[in-house]
């Protein structure tokens, strides 16, 4: 963040590349980024009208007035009207992607940095254009089939013995020429020195008052070791010394509500995968609607019991 957007506002400490300390504008400051984008974006708008009828008036004008004294009298002004009214257009729209693009990045590394202002991290990488790949998700074997996916900011980082990424990830499977939805939300995925033996996939089940019907992960190639109300564990063989009572305890934290649907975790091999299945609140960039700041505290206190989750496994 520049020192412009860090002026008059509080700050926290967070660590960033290699014990390099930065400064993070504190989450009031979502609220001064949207209001500036929503000003700037009418401020467009508005001139876009006055613009548009500009250019009616002109032709208008040519038509009715000028174009019956002389043709090309009329036709001249209408050329140079639509021309410039095209030209503005163009500029315009090149002007507001790259507005929409500033404060959708802007907004999201605020958040970003808070997910570890509690935690030493190292190597810190920020990129809102950028993703995690279809193979990042497929390789923690949860769902099968999955072809393509879409994927936007991707922040990293190392913590402790592990190499974390965490992005908005939408996963897809193909059925003929159609594309279908089988996962939305955020897709954080670590790798490790340590390796496991046999795959274990832990799945916190949704808030029944709230989802009182929902589909649940199909898991094929696993046992169902323990179900229950809150969660299910598929495993073949001994579990628990991958996913120790200590550990499922501290992920049992994250409430499951309309901010968050449900979780599954993989364990396999020297890769810990967390498929978060938040809803709009927390991957969708505020306009019209106010900033959610509960949603995203939430957001910030899941990834929080993650990361203590991995400390225990």
């Amino acid at each position: 963040m520049n020192e412009k957007n860090n002026k008059d506002t509080k700050t926290l400490d967070i660590v960033k590349e290699s014990n390099k300390v930065e400064k993070v504008a504190e989450l009031d400051v979502l609220d001064k980024y949207r209001n500036k984008f929503v000003k700037e974006i009418n401020i467009v708008r508005y001139i876009s009208y006055g613009v548009a009828a500009l250019t009616i008036a002109i032709v208008i004008v040519s038509y009715m007035v000028l174009m019956p004294l002389n043709a090309w009298a009329g036709i001249v002004p209408v050329i140079i009207a639509l021309i410039g009214a095209g030209a503005f257009s163009f500029f315009s729209r090149r002007n507001q992607e790259t507005k929409i693009q500033k404060y959708m990045s802007d907004y999201n590394d605020v958040i970003n940095r808070h997910l570890t202002a509690d935690f030493t991290v190292n190597d810190y990488f920020y990129d809102y254009r950028d993703g995690l790949k279809t193979k990042t998700f497929a390789q923690a074997n949860i769902l099968e089939d999955v072809t393509e996916s879409a994927s936007r900011n991707l922040n990293s980082y190392s913590y402790k013995d592990y190499k974390i990424s965490n992005a908005d990830f939408v996963a897809y499977k193909r059925d003929g020429k159609r594309l279908s939805s089988v996962f939305a939300g955020k897709l954080f995925s670590t790798t490790r020195t340590k390796n496991v033996k046999n795959q274990v996939i832990l799945y916190l089940k949704p808030n029944k008052e709230v989802f009182k019907e929902s589909g649940e992960p199909e898991i094929k190639h696993l046992e169902v070791a323990e179900d229950n109300d809150n969660y299910r564990i598929y495993a073949t063989g001994k579990y628990k010394t991958v996913l120790p009572q200590k550990a499922l305890d501290e992920i049992l934290k994250i409430e499951r509500n309309d901010v968050l649907a449900d979780l599954t975790v993989s364990i396999v091999d020297n890769t810990v995968t967390v498929l978060l299945s938040y809803g709009k609140d927390i991957i969708a960039v505020p306009y019209k609607e106010p900033v959610p700041h509960l949603a995203i505290r939430k957001y910030i206190k899941d990834i929080g019991h993650i990361l203590n989750f991995l400390d225990l496994i």
